[in-house]
């Protein structure tokens, strides 16, 4: 069955093969890098938390120019030049030292010289060479091309590139092997081009699988010539280094910033610990870390799996819900329960109003409130405490002790009791259905024709009768870290803009 794959990777392997590490030299992207350097020390040594989220403007544009294959012009036309200025001011205003001011005014004339398209891109020259000077089976690798450029080359993600079963003639990787650390023991060219600036160290630092006294029983490297060309400066600087997280797009690292600032200036807000992914059509949407809410649709089998957050990775599709899932599960859960529903609803989570207004009434904070509860054997954690009371908690597992401690009757707590296990057994029963609905729906598409909407638009929208609307979205890249965010942000596809 895989006869012709296998006879194809035996004859690459038994090819000699080449990585050449192509280092170019810029005078304007290494005074670009001078100053770069110089403005990354001087926040660091005024320590402003202002200046530190503000910088990363400006590590945007140096990732944008360091590894664009195109005009400057055309790479920097959508880039926001008034949040640069801000930082420039705010930077001018904040630093004592004297030569800030005037570096400031010599790299806001050099940033404005790349924006002209007046300074030439010499690693888009340098590849274009070398691409069409070897015209046979190539591709141009990066993490990130962007996407409203066109031209004739190949263009590969790096993601793909390791999961593909592709070989080729020639890989042109945009940036040093230190950028692509992850692959630099998958070749899968005869000849390998690593393009980079020779402000870079360009050395290929080969993985250690075995340790130094077997180092001889390893053939990673076996039949690979490395091959150094351009500038042989010296440099100690890590392109990695520079480099923001992968794929992550400057709009997206604002939201993260924004969410950040917003959380720290409104402390009497409900929060859930969440991460924020990017979706590829320029939006974004907050997940808790803690609850398997994110849906995921397998492209293969059009399964729709319910998965934690950090079970999603780079590429997949999420199915979201573009009204909220508690409104419908709430109308089917009515249906299930009959119509005292809502007034059965209203008195098992009526807790909710009577820990505030115990709160509140005896002037206590949250801690305080939970240590009160702890001395009444209710073991809670701070933020599940305030889930409890402003979230979307029916009632916690501590339930019955909660109603004791606010002197509920025990025939009364056995009654709520009762309550709560049918509007639950309802909800779980509306879940179920809904999942099961969407899954039908889903079946009945053929997935060519998602994928294909997802690769024009990278979206997909449908509508399901009497359940709502949905959208098909695509993972760009997710926060490293989590965020403190308000409840009511949560699972809505908002934009980056």
């Amino acid at each position: 069955m895989y006869t012709k794959e296998l006879e194809m990777l035996k004859k690459h392997d038994s090819t000699d093969k080449k990585v050449f590490l192509v280092s170019l030299h810029s005078s304007e992207v290494t005074k670009f890098n001078d100053y770069y350097r110089y403005i990354y020390r001087r926040i660091k040594d005024l320590d402003d938390e202002e200046l530190t989220e503000q910088f990363i403007c400006l590590k945007y544009f140096f990732n944008l120019i360091r590894v664009s294959i195109d005009d400057y012009k055309e790479v920097l036309k959508d880039f926001d030049f008034k949040d640069l200025n801000t930082f420039f001011s705010l930077l001018n205003e904040k630093d004592y030292k004297e030569d800030t001011l005037d570096i400031l005014g010599n790299f806001s004339r050099l940033i404005s010289n790349f924006r002209k398209g007046k300074i030439n891109n010499i690693l888009g020259d340098k590849l274009k060479g070398l691409y069409y000077l070897r015209n046979d089976n190539n591709a141009v690798i990066s993490y990130k091309f962007p996407q409203d450029i066109q031209n004739n080359y190949r263009k590969i993600n790096a993601n793909h590139y390791i999961k593909s079963t592709n070989f080729y003639d020639n890989v042109f990787f945009i940036g040093s092997p230190n950028y692509y650390y992850n692959m630099n023991t998958i070749f899968k060219a005869t000849n390998t081009y690593y393009l980079s600036y020779d402000i870079y160290r360009t050395d290929l630092v080969k993985r250690k699988f075995i340790s130094d006294e077997h180092i001889g029983n390893s053939n990673i490297y076996k039949g690979i010539e490395i091959v150094k060309t351009g500038s042989d400066i010296e440099s100690e600087l890590n392109e990695a280094n520079d480099s923001l997280p992968i794929e992550a797009s400057y709009k997206f690292n604002k939201v993260i910033n924004l969410i950040k600032k917003e959380n720290r200036e409104q402390t009497n807000i409900y929060t859930v610990t969440a991460k924020a992914v990017e979706l590829a059509s320029k939006e974004y949407i907050l997940y808790p870390t803690n609850s398997k809410t994110v849906r995921a649709v397998d492209k293969q089998s059009k399964q729709i799996r319910s998965k934690m957050i950090n079970e999603i990775d780079c590429g997949d599709w999420l199915i979201i819900k573009q009204s909220s899932d508690e409104e419908y599960i709430r109308e089917r859960a009515a249906e299930i329960v009959g119509s005292d529903y809502e007034n059965m609803f209203i008195r098992v989570t009526n807790y909710k109003k009577e820990l505030i207004n115990y709160m509140y009434s005896n002037k206590l904070d949250l801690v305080q409130l939970r240590n009160i509860l702890s001395e009444n054997n209710i073991q809670v954690q701070r933020q599940v405490l305030q889930h409890w009371m402003y979230g979307t908690t029916i009632a916690p597992r501590e339930y019955n002790k909660i109603l004791f401690f606010l002197n509920y009757d025990l025939n009364t707590i056995n009654e709520l009791e009762n309550e709560y296990h049918m509007i639950r057994n309802a909800h779980l029963l509306a879940g179920r259905n809904l999942l099961k609905n969407l899954q039908k729906i889903i079946k009945n598409y053929d997935i060519s024709e998602i994928d294909n909407e997802m690769q024009k638009q990278n979206e997909f929208d449908l509508e399901i009768p009497n359940i709502g609307k949905f959208c098909i979205r695509k993972v760009n890249t997710i926060s490293s870290e989590s965020l403190e965010v308000e409840y009511s942000k949560m699972y809505k596809v908002l934009s980056t803009n």
